[in-house]
């Protein structure tokens, strides 16, 4: 999960492996799951791992693919 995540953010920002921080990836990550909850009208607490991580998962492949078409 993580490394589908992190190249979901890689893609996302286009942002150099080497230049990526730690609190950047993770800023970007918890504005992803804010939009994926209100989207899918989830009340979840901020966690990845719990019982909605395959559907944000799959949530996330999606709206990496799309955003990177719309480019």
């Amino acid at each position: 999960m993580f490394n589908q995540r992190y190249r979901a953010y890689l893609k996302a920002t286009g942002t150099d492996p080497s230049k990526v921080r730690g609190y950047q990836y993770m800023a970007w990550l918890e504005d992803m799951w804010d939009e994926f909850w209100k989207e899918k009208g989830i009340k979840a607490d901020f966690d990845f791992n719990g019982e909605h991580n395959n559907a944000f998962d799959n949530w996330l492949e999606e709206k990496v693919g799309k955003e990177e078409a719309k480019c």
